[in-house]
Formats: structure tokens, sequence, C-alpha cells
């Protein structure tokens, strides 16, 4: 039966973030009826900045989960009037479930008393509260007869989505928490209290505080997003689902803070999942045999349950609502050395069943325990002892220092993670991360490790691999631990200093032979135009769920030659200096329009304020991109919500792990439940909805129209070529990803080491004063200035090869014999082109790892003697050869246009939160471009 099939559900703020989120998952759980209230239409119907009928709001959304009955209500939350209107219209509706989700964040160092805010977030909430509460006890009271669970029968459930600073606030959010404990004592004084002749007790109260929710106002003040400090709106709505999940006699009152719990933990697997899984882990301890996984080092920790087949374990997660209770998290603590291991299941808030036992070491792998103690922890700190029952032993296996596959004398297999910093949450993007490439079925992995032995004894003497220096890395895995991580970058990097001296160096990633390559000569033989070796498609397909739902390849991972030189030929004419030339007028109202937004922050701040300004130059370019190469304008400028700004960014990261380990796909589809996985289908599932947005306003051009006036705008140039819309999809979605995503990290890098070099900025100011472009009295940007500004381009010549957000290269795979260096390779040899690796090598360049714009004025080479600033083919931040950058002359007008725009309104430094040098370096990660893994955050400054 669905969880929430009597339910008649009513949501407020329901437009986006957190209120769309809970519509598209109480959908899901099979509501009755959902009713959706925002202030206005759009969002509801509409997504945000589309034109009707080319975006899904909430309401679709929620019928695309299977919602059968969405009505939509406008309401001004601010205004008590049309708050009374709403009520009483509610009232009349049979609303079983009302949830208070609307509200404003007030910050940045605001914190007035008076304002719209206070009503939004606390008045209206509690008018509404008054008006449909004793509704829902009175229809409660006359049904507790012949119900026994009156909640979950479905009459009575109040929900308060407010604050953590309704718990605890910080400074300079006073008035604004004021409004958040306001609501939570007025949502206990009518639980405990009841009211006016209506029992209030047969309903539910349940508050959550959720704290910082990704995508919202205070995640944005705060610089964090979900998974890096704040949670997902997902996790909100699994709290939301808490109290039809307990029994009618379980009130959860309070909820605050944290991420969602996985509370499935193999209660939904299917059996085909179950099997999959129990053959990965057989595959896995298969491959591990003969290893030691028992000393303290390891195996001493307070791991967390993932996933078991423990019957006794799975039978009390999913009944303990029988007790009037819902189980929490479940533990295992180990202390090797004290010879003690303790097994938790918690029932939040106070209760917890607790099962002691001792253990000793009874092998390389195995580890024996006997009970000794039980204790079932009640409430109000009681303990009801219970007799310990029995022995056994396990057997570990590791997928990683953080990960343990763990297989009992009982037959059950569990999966546990170690907790981070002994916290009571468990992240399980940290199993995805780092599960190595053969986790899959038995029968398979063994083949793929047979073969791989042998194909690595079969060639290992067939060419001169074995010759080249390089990391050794694990017998089986090679370096593929190294290189499945979000600071890839990083292995190339210091490997290039390190064995780069000859131009090649190689490694292992699996049974894949990698040689990276990296210098001049060589890369000259890998990307010219006569050799034209194919890409390394292990690598580039990862993407190709985001391009497509049924498919497709784009020019970008295609494996047809012919289909990419079609596309390629296509759309080249889009890039000449004609069209670029036509493109900076838009450029222009698009960086202003972002200025003035930042000006107008400074100017709430006394004259400064904090930016992130990778967002802001994402806003730039993806209105660009969006209005010459889609006929579309997304008003991403105007810093409202934006969809894609949410969801592509994560997407990315997914992408560069799946790139180098094709077992997180895997591990994606055996656990759809895992959060990882519902997050990233999710965020897939939006991006496609996109992409039919702009294939129809791609294929609404008039092309007689368009050839007529010799239109060869992007948008042009994607309607005329010879592909069916399931064929052009793909192209539409890899243009404009490349589009927006690269060059704003681009221009945020550029940024930053403006905002880190003073003596850099008061240069850069100097020729920006001396060509008109500094500060209010500025004269307009011209095209023309962006060739003038020398040591503007000379900045950003060195920010693009300190910081190349295309840092881990291209790819290609060797299709015949290849010769580098005096180096014969085999036939299928992955050649890795690693662009930070070459751009920031010492055996390429003088002060390798310095920003030294001069370098450009100066023409200084590698060995600091007058030169062409490094050898020939080594600055290559957009590639080379035939399958450059094909768009890399836009990027640079966007770049050199936002830069002095930027710096001619603002002067610039580092945010302190951000840290030294050191800090943002080691904040640095590939979500296929480089970027800050929390934003750049930047301190502006209006200039007088």
């Amino acid at each position: 039966m669905p969880l929430l099939q009597n339910e008649v559900i009513c949501i407020t703020g329901a437009s986006r973030g957190v209120g769309e989120c809970l519509a598209h998952c109480l959908a899901e759980q099979g509501a009755k009826k959902l009713i959706l209230v925002a202030e206005e239409e759009q969002g509801l119907k509409t997504a945000s900045g589309a034109p009707e009928g080319l975006g899904w709001g909430t309401a679709d959304k929620a019928k695309s989960a299977g919602a059968k009955d969405v009505e939509t209500h406008t309401c001004d939350l601010a205004d008590p009037k049309a708050v009374q209107a709403l009520a009483d219209k509610l009232a009349g509706m049979g609303v079983t479930c009302l949830i208070n989700n609307a509200g404003v964040f007030v910050g940045g160092g605001n914190d007035p008393l008076e304002g719209a805010w206070f009503h939004v977030n606390a008045m209206a909430p509690m008018r509404l509260i008054r008006a449909l509460a004793p509704k829902m006890a009175d229809k409660a009271s006359r049904e507790a007869g012949a119900r026994l669970h009156i909640a979950s029968a479905g009459h009575g459930t109040i929900i308060c989505v407010g604050d953590v600073e309704s718990f605890h606030t910080g400074p300079k959010h006073g008035a604004y928490a004021a409004s958040k404990y306001a609501l939570r004592g007025f949502c206990k004084s009518s639980y405990e209290v009841g009211g006016r002749g209506h029992n209030l007790a047969l309903l539910r109260f349940p508050q959550l505080g959720p704290g910082n929710v990704g995508g919202t106002a205070m995640a944005q003040e705060t610089g964090k997003q979900a998974g890096q400090g704040a949670i997902a709106p997902e996790d909100v709505a699994e709290a939301v689902l808490l109290p039809f999940r307990c029994s009618a006699n379980c009130v959860p009152e309070e909820a605050s803070g944290s991420r969602r719990r996985e509370s499935y933990r193999g209660l939904s697997t299917t059996a085909d999942q179950r099997s999959a899984v129990l053959d990965a882990a057989a595959a896995l301890a298969e491959l591990g045999s003969g290893s030691t996984t028992t000393d303290t080092s390891l195996l001493s920790a307070t791991w967390k349950l993932l996933w078991t087949t423990e019957k006794e374990t799975l039978w009390i997660l999913k009944n303990a609502g029988l007790f009037g209770t819902a189980a929490g998290d479940v533990f295992q603590v180990i202390d090797v050395e004290g010879g003690l291991l303790q097994n938790v299941i918690t029932f939040p808030p106070e209760g917890a069943f607790i099962v002691d036992s001792g253990i000793s070491t009874a092998g390389p792998q195995r580890t024996e325990f006997q009970f000794s103690a039980a204790t079932l922890k009640l409430p109000a700190g009681r303990k009801l002892p219970l007799p310990p029952f029995g022995k056994g032993w396990f057997d570990t296996i590791y997928v990683d220092d953080r990960i343990r596959v763990a297989q009992d004398s009982r037959g059950d297999t569990l999966v546990r993670g170690m907790n981070s910093t002994g916290e009571a949450e468990w992240l399980a993007r940290e199993a995805l991360s780092a599960l190595p490439a053969q986790l899959t079925s038995l029968p398979l992995a063994a083949a793929i490790f047979i073969i791989s032995i042998g194909c690595l004894w079969l060639r290992s003497g067939a060419d001169d691999f074995s010759r080249l220096p390089g990391p050794a890395g694990s017998w089986l895995l090679g370096c593929l631990k190294q290189v499945n991580q979000p600071q890839v970058h990083r292995f190339f990097q210091s490997n290039t200093q390190k064995y780069g001296a000859g131009g090649l160096w190689g490694f292992r990633l699996g049974h894949e032979r990698v040689v990276v390559v990296c210098s001049s000569e060589t890369v000259q033989a890998v990307v010219s135009r006569g050799n034209d070796l194919p890409k390394a498609f292990v690598v580039y397909d990862s993407v190709q769920e985001l391009f497509s739902p049924v498919g497709e390849r784009s020019m970008f991972n295609t494996h047809d030659n012919e289909e990419w030189r079609v596309v390629r030929k296509g759309t080249a004419p889009a890039f000449s200096l004609d069209n670029i030339r036509k493109a900076f007028p838009r450029l222009l109202e698009a960086t202003s329009a972002v200025c003035d937004v930042l000006a107008a922050r400074c100017a709430a701040g006394g004259g400064e304020c904090e930016a992130e300004v990778s967002e802001a130059a994402m806003r730039i370019t993806l209105d660009l991109i969006g209005t010459t190469g889609y006929g579309y304008d997304f008003k991403a400028r105007e810093y409202g919500p934006c969809e894609l700004l949410e969801v592509i960014p994560p997407l990315l990261a997914e992408f560069t792990l799946r790139g180098t380990n094709p077992a997180r796909r895997l591990l994606h589809r055996l656990l759809p439940f895992l959060p990882d996985a519902r997050g990233y289908n999710w965020r897939v599932k939006v991006c496609h909805k996109w992409w039919d947005v702009l294939l129809k306003s791609v294929r609404a051009i008039d092309l007689a129209a368009a050839d007529a006036a010799g239109d060869t705008s992007l948008r042009a140039c994607l309607a005329k070529l010879p592909l069916s819309d399931r064929q052009l999809l793909p192209q539409l979605a890899m243009y404009l990803i490349a589009g927006f995503e690269t060059t704003a990290h681009s221009i945020a890098w550029s940024l930053y080491e403006v905002a880190d070099n003073p003596h850099v900025q008061d240069k850069l100011e100097r020729e920006l004063a001396a060509a008109g472009l500094l500060g209010p009295q500025a004269r307009p940007l011209e095209f023309a200035d962006l060739a003038a500004l020398t040591y503007l381009n000379a900045v950003l010549k060195e920010a693009l090869r300190l910081h190349p957000v295309a840092s881990v290269g291209s790819v290609r795979r060797a299709d015949r014999w290849v010769e580098l260096n005096g180096h014969r390779l085999a036939p299928g040899t992955i050649l890795w082109v690693p662009f930070i690796g070459i751009l920031t090598s010492q055996h390429n360049w003088a002060r390798a790892e310095d920003f030294w714009p001069e370098r450009w004025e100066h023409a200084v080479g590698p060995a600091g003697q007058p030169s062409p600033a490094g050898p020939p083919k080594t600055y290559l931040p957009f590639s080379d050869g035939p399958r450059d950058c094909i768009g890399q002359n836009l990027a640079l007008m966007e770049a050199r246009a936002a830069l002095a725009l930027l710096v001619g309104r603002f002067r610039l430094s580092v945010a302190p939160h951000m840290g030294d040098r050191e800090a943002v370096r080691d904040a640095e990660v590939m979500k296929l471009t480089l970027q800050c893994k929390s934003g750049m955050w930047l301190r502006l400054e209006r200039r007088a």
C-alpha cells in the first residue's frame, strides 16, 4: 500500500528548492492529492525562466512522479488577508497534512526588525495552523474509534520546515532566528496545550530545523553546498516522511541539522539486486584472498551499516514502528587491541539496542566473537538488560580504507562505512567514490581478472612500456585509487614533475596501460592532424547518460569519425570572428547586469561584499550561450533560481569519477536507493528536460529566413545539421555545457589570481585607467579594447596556464603501433595528455608553479632564457590539433571582457575563509573542470 495514499497534502513555498523536492518525493510515495502554494504561478506551472509551454514546473514534475491530483494556488504569504483567504479555501478541501515550507532568509549582515519576512516565516504558518488544525483534529477525533492508527489513516499532520537557527543562532541573524523561534514555540504550544475545545493532541506537529540546505540563500551566504557542509533538499524530504513511517504513538516532535539517514539498508533490495550485490561481494573476497584485514589500524573504528542480509537486523529496521518508535542508525564499534566489539541499533532520540562482545583475531581476515551482554536502552535513562546469546566469526575484505564488506559464520553479508570524525552519519558517496572496477558479478570478475593478468603478461615484453618511469601502484589495480578521486589533476601534476623529464611516463589503470605524454615533441605526435588517434572512449563515455536519454553520442564522445566531422564542420562557422563580434553586445549586457547585482550587494554591505565569482561567471556565460547558441534566454544574470546551475556541477563531478571507475555506474544501478544514486538520477532527468526545451527553440528557427540573412549563429548551424532530433539533442547538450561551464571557471581563476596578487592588480588597474576603463566614470568597453589590453591578456594567459580548467586534458588510444621519443608502444595503449602536467612542468617552464604574467611580456622560456614563452606545443589550455576546442576564441573574448569589467568596477581580495594559496590549492577539485569545491569566494569593494 502506498505510504501516503490517504493523504491530502498542502505545501507552501512549492515553486522551487525544498518545496519542489517535497512535491516530487511525496508524489512518489503515492499522495492522494497535492495542493501546491507559491507567491507566483511561475515555477508552479512553468520552470523559472522558461516561457509558457517550454519548461516543467513543480506541478508537472509531481505528476511525472506519479501524482494523480495536483492543484496550484498563488498566495502572498506576507499579506494577512491573502493568507486568511487561502486558509478559508483550504479548510474546505479535506487537507490531512499541512507542510509550512515557505520562508525568507535575512542575512548578509542585514538584521532588520521589521519587514515582510516575519509575516512569511512566522505569522502566515501560524494563521494556517489556526485555521486547519481544528478541522483536522475534529475529523481525527470522529474516526478515532474506527481507526487504530489515526495519523496513518490520514487526518492530522502539521509539519513546519523551520531552521536550525530556531535551536541555536549565530551573529547578525537575531531577527531572522526570532521568527523561527516564534513558529517553533507556537507549534509546541499547539500540540501540548490543545485549544478551543479541539483535541489537538490527536495531531502531529513535527518541526524540522534543517540548517543549511544546498541552493538556499543561507547556503549561498555561508558558501556551503549539498554534501559540503549543507544538506540536499532530498534530505529534508526524507525527514518529512518520518512521521508517516512511525506508528500513531510515536510523535517525532523535532528534528534538526544533518543529512538524511539511509533507511533502506537492504529493506528495498529486489532479488536481482540482492544477487548482484552478493556476487560482487564474493568477487571482491576472491580477489582479496590472502591479504591481511584484521590489524588494528584497519579494523578498529566506528562503522555504520550500509547494507545487510542479516534477517534480525532487517526485521528490527522494518518493524520498529510496531513498538511506537522508528529505527535510526546502525553502528558497529570495533577495538581490536582491547578485544571489544559493540553492535548498536539506535531509536532516536534516546533509545538503542546494544550488544557487547569480546573479539579475537583468528586469521589474516577472520575475527571471532563471543556475545557478553545485551542492553535495551529506554527513554529517561532507563535500561533493560537482556541475556547474551551466542558466538561466531566474520571475515573482512576492504573496498578501500573507509568501506568494508564482512561475511559471517551464518552466511550473512554486511557492507559498512567508516564514520567521519566519529559523527553519527555515513555518506553513501564515500562508497561510490572508491569501489574498484572489478566489483561486478563473480564469474565476470574472475574472467576479467584472468584475462587482464594474461594480457599484461603477454604484452609486458612486446613493447617499451615497461621501460618507462612512473608510479608503481598496486599489483592488481595499478593507480586506480590515486586517479579515481576529485584531485586527480594533482596525480598528473606531481608525477609529471617527478618522471616527466624524458617527455613520457607510464602507469597502469587496472589492466589498462597508460602512457602520459608531457613534452612538446610527444604532444605533437599524439594530437596532430597527421596522426589523428581516436579518443579513449572508456574515459569519455561516462557523460553519455547526461547528453542523451536514448544513448546517442555527441561530438565530444562519438565513436564515429564521420559523425564528428559532420558536426564539427557544420558548426564551425558559428565561431567565426564576425559571429564573436556580434555576440559582444550581449556579453556586455549580461556582465553589466551581474556587476549591478554585485554592486547592490556592496552598497547593502557598506561598500563591500563577498561573492562567489564562479557562480557570477556562470550566470554570464550561461546567458550568452543561451541567447547566441539557442535563441533562449535563461535570465541567469538576474540571479533568480536556475536549475541548470544547481544540477550540472554535481553531475560533472560524478562523471569525472566515472571516467576512471566504471563500477560507480554499476553500483548506482544496483543500489538506486542510495542518496547519491537518487540525486544523480534526478539531476540527469532535469537536464534532459532542459535539452528538450533547447531543442524546441532550435527547431523553431526559420531556416529560409536564416539563409537569406546569412545567419551562421550556432542556433542556425545546429538547425541545419543533417541529424534527427534524437541525434541533435546530445550536440545541444555538449555545446551548452562546454560553452558556459569551462569559460566561467577560467574567469574565476583569473579573478582569483588578480585578487591574490596585489602587485598584479595594481598594474592591471593602471592599464585599465590609462584606457579609461576604471571606476564609476569609465567609458563603455569596446570590442577593440580586448586586443589592446596587453597586460590583461598576459594575466589571463598566465591564469589559463596555471589553472587549466580542462586539467586532465585529452585522452587517446593507440589504434596501431606508435613510436614516441624512441619508445615503441603497442596498439591499445592509452595515451594521456594532461594539460596541467604540461603547463606547470618544471621541464617545460621557468618558474613553472608561480603566477608570473610578465613571462608573456618578456617571452621567457623554460630555462629562463629569452625564447618563446614555452616550448612549441606546451601551451595547450584549449588542446591542439583537429580536435582542439572549437569555441576557444569565443571563450577568450568572454574571459577578457569579464575580467576587464569586473576589475574595472571592483577592487578584489580573497575572502578570508578561503585561506591562503595552499588552502585554495587543497580545495581544488576536478568536476570535469578545475574548480574550488566550495566555490571561489572573493571580497569585492566598489570603486569610488
